[in-house]
């Protein structure tokens, strides 16, 4: 089997992205003033029964017009739509697999005696927001989420009612259709680290073993990516009833209507986990979202090394970052190759949700508040994170799951 190779990985989208984004608004309705607006023809309303909670849409290449709309309070505001950066770093495939996972290496999860007392539950939906999941690998397959109103419903019609035809695995917000397969192994990565099928002589063990994982892909094909369809994914897997959010990607301007869609998952209970950022930077000196986001429902996560220090190409904040995780040399589950190394925040965000989804497992009716104290309160503190992250917390999983 090769090890996946890959280089640095911020998604070298620039030229593209922006011009594939440059003229895409985020438009927030007044909602008393939506007859009027549709008379205008700037709102594309074929997206707005996606989002109906917080009245968005979005409209092309109007920057004019929308700037009368406000000034006649026809629409509350409007925003750039902004292009998403996956945070995947450069990786070295010649470690010890897992590493991260044993009892007895410092610098792991700690988690090989939890499972003793829960292998997780296929109650609790987790929603990985990426690039789409390998629903097919041997070890992801029995864990993948199904909308049964949809698989025994009638093809080609919306059977549950949502705005969209045919949603049997998830989403696809990229593309506006149900094809949720993974075409570059960030998201299978993702989802294997925190629920692959564990003790069936097959690939990896994922930190659950039974989980249901709710695929919704906001990339496209070739790596592109916006806060248009990353903000839509997050209202879509609230609705569907995730506990949990997995978000390995980031963006570096404030979003007003992205802040909006983390609020709308608060309203149903729902924890964001979210990546710090592969720059090596302080975010709280250069902001990077959605983990500079000022909300108590997210958890943002730094990567850290073999050593338990902070891996060199991590994001960080003493007053930002909540915690760190292990993301430096992770072997989880592949597109092509089923299994391989990926280095990044995108793989430590991970080991908090599939943390987070053992301990539901156990607690499964908790507030989304209850869920972060615990995983925060049962972290390990290093002195050498104090600097980067609050408390110089670590993820410390066979805590978590002895607390109550």
């Amino acid at each position: 089997m090769s090890n996946l190779k890959i280089s640095v990985f911020l998604f070298t989208l620039s030229c593209i992205a922006s011009s594939l984004f440059a003229d895409r608004y985020i438009v927030k309705l007044n909602s008393d003033m939506i007859e009027q607006v549709a008379v205008s023809k700037l709102i594309q309303f074929q997206d707005l029964n996606q989002i109906k909670p917080n009245l968005l849409a979005f409209a092309t290449n109007q920057k004019e017009k929308l700037d009368q709309l406000v000034e006649k309070n026809m629409i509350h505001y409007y925003e750039k739509v902004q292009p998403l950066y996956l945070d995947k770093a450069p990786n070295d495939p010649y470690l010890k697999k897992q590493w991260y996972l044993k009892n007895d290496d410092l610098a792991g999860i700690n988690i090989q005696s939890s499972w003793a007392k829960t292998q997780g539950s296929h109650k609790v939906l987790v929603a990985v927001v990426d690039t789409g999941v390998n629903r097919d690998h041997p070890d992801l397959a029995n864990n993948i989420f199904v909308n049964k109103l949809e698989k025994d419903g009638k093809e080609g019609v919306d059977d549950d009612g949502n705005g969209l035809i045919d949603d049997v695995y998830g989403w696809n917000f990229a593309d506006k259709n149900n094809h949720t397969f993974d075409k570059g192994s960030h998201g299978t990565h993702v989802a294997g680290i925190l629920g692959a099928k564990g003790n069936n002589q097959a690939f990896i063990a994922g930190i659950n073993w039974k989980i249901k994982i709710l695929p919704i892909r906001i990339f496209n094909d070739q790596g592109q990516g916006s806060t248009e369809t990353a903000l839509q994914a997050i209202y879509y897997a609230a609705d569907q009833g995730a506990q949990v959010i997995n978000n390995s990607y980031g963006f570096f301007d404030y979003s007003q209507a992205f802040l909006e869609s983390i609020e709308y998952a608060r309203s149903k209970n729902v924890l964001l986990v979210v990546s710090a950022g592969n720059m090596a930077d302080d975010i709280e000196l250069k902001p990077r979202y959605p983990a500079s986001f000022l909300v108590d429902n997210i958890i943002v996560v730094a990567a850290t090394d073999e050593k338990a220090g902070l891996a060199s190409f991590s994001s960080f904040g003493k007053n930002r970052v909540h915690i760190g995780a292990p993301g430096m040399n992770i072997y989880s589950t592949t597109y092509n190759d089923y299994a391989g190394y990926m280095s990044g925040t995108s793989m430590a965000a991970p080991m908090v949700t599939g943390a987070a989804a053992l301990y539901l497992s156990l607690h499964k009716n908790i507030s989304y508040k209850k869920l972060k104290n615990s995983l925060l309160n049962s972290a390990i503190k290093e002195k050498n994170l104090v600097d980067k992250i609050i408390q110089g917390r670590r993820l410390n999983i066979g805590a978590l799951i002895k607390s109550k």
